[in-house]
């Protein structure tokens, strides 16, 4: 970036004091030596500016550089948007990876203006420096009008004020958290929900759940007792031929306390009533004792039959072993037939069952054969009995 060339012979002190009044209160010291450099150089190079660097927009918006500071807003945020709305659910990158491109991007923000920021004053500020001396008949009024365009104290006190409202909002939104509500949230971890309940003053007592059982023995205890009365005759005694009734004989024993219970302390005519449960409660025994031995000899007689081996399962085919498979019959006596002239022939068999479609199948197999040799020779031996030999090997 050249600087333009000077057309006057204005002294160099004079340029001095007119950069100083295009720049306002603030800045000279910064500038001027750095102004000076670019002068004798004939141009402009890289440098550090901390305001350029560190609030770049504000810094642009305080020296007037409107028009780089369009070209920085529109260039920034354009990125940030193509970002969002068309490279991030086009790639979809891990965050890792976007998170680095987030900080590649603040970098270059920050360190581009950083580093030309001295190089874009001293440009714009001898332009228009040139071009006051241009429209004014003499210093003093270049001078002054110089003076009343250069950056104020308010405009400073301004887009600082707007810089510290805007990072109080970030930190504000950032650190807002949501206050719990005057609700206590129980969560159930086995059923996956959560229930919101109301809270309870510290006198209230919690209700108690109430179950089946309380409730009847509730409505047993509130139930009226019988009126007393001598006149009832008692009970009178089962007979034997109840016996058969043992399965509940249980229940009528263990209902003969709660029937004492509830029996007022002063009726003696219920009290006959209570000896029968006893005679229920033997005989229901009694009954308990013929089923047993009743029970035990149909199990000694049908324990004859059960002496008979039953037919085992096939074990299962091993790897890298090689079977032969005879044949498939929908007669399992005929199976059992080819199965007993393998044996007879000193040949390894299985037989296994097989559910299909068409109802259960009995498939026959000779094996295994550690080598195929072996697998073949039995193939051959199988064939000439005149029955069908497929050898395969199992993976």
């Amino acid at each position: 970036m050249a600087p333009p060339q000077r057309t006057d012979d204005t002294p160099p002190n004079v340029i001095d004091t007119l950069y100083q009044a295009a720049l306002g209160p603030t800045g000279a010291p910064h500038y001027l030596p750095r102004f000076e450099i670019f002068e004798t150089l004939g141009r402009t190079r890289t440098g550090w500016n901390w305001a350029a660097a560190l609030c770049t927009l504000g810094w642009l918006l305080y020296r007037r550089l409107w028009l780089p500071a369009l070209v920085y807003a529109c260039t920034v945020e354009g990125l940030v948007l193509l970002w969002f709305a068309a490279l991030r659910p086009w790639l979809q990158p891990p965050l890792p990876i976007e998170a680095g491109l987030g900080l590649a991007l603040l970098v270059l923000s920050c360190a581009l203006p950083g580093l030309w920021g001295d190089a874009l004053v001293y440009t714009d500020i001898r332009k228009r420096t040139l071009r006051a001396l241009d429209a004014a008949p003499s210093v003093a009024q270049a001078h002054t009008a110089l003076a009343q365009v250069a950056p104020t104290l308010p405009r400073l006190y301004a887009l600082a004020g707007l810089y510290v409202a805007l990072g109080a909002a970030l930190l504000g939104a950032a650190l807002w958290v949501p206050r719990p509500s005057h609700e206590v949230t129980t969560s159930v971890a086995h059923a996956g929900t959560a229930t919101v309940l109301p809270r309870t003053p510290a006198s209230a007592p919690a209700p108690e759940p109430l179950t089946v059982a309380s409730a009847s023995v509730a409505a047993a205890s509130d139930a009226p007792p019988p009126p007393p009365s001598a006149e009832v005759p008692p009970l009178p005694e089962p007979p034997p031929a109840a016996a058969p009734v043992a399965p509940h004989a249980p229940a009528v024993a263990t209902a003969a306390p709660a029937a004492h219970a509830a029996e007022p302390a002063g009726s003696k005519a219920h009290r006959p009533a209570a000896k029968p449960p006893a005679k229920a409660t033997e005989s229901a025994t009694a009954t308990k004792t013929s089923a047993k031995k009743t029970a035990g000899k149909p199990a000694q007689a049908s324990s004859a039959p059960a002496k008979a081996p039953p037919d085992t399962e096939p074990a299962p085919l091993q790897a890298k072993r090689y079977y032969i498979t005879v044949g498939v019959f929908a007669d399992d006596a005929n199976a059992r037939k080819v199965d007993k002239q393998l044996r007879q022939a000193k040949i390894p068999t299985q037989v296994q069952t097989v559910g299909t479609n068409k109802g259960e199948y009995t498939r026959v197999r000779a094996g295994p054969f550690r080598k195929a040799s072996e697998a073949r020779a039995a193939a051959r031996r199988i064939r000439a009995m005149g029955l069908e030999a497929v050898v395969f090997q199992q993976r």
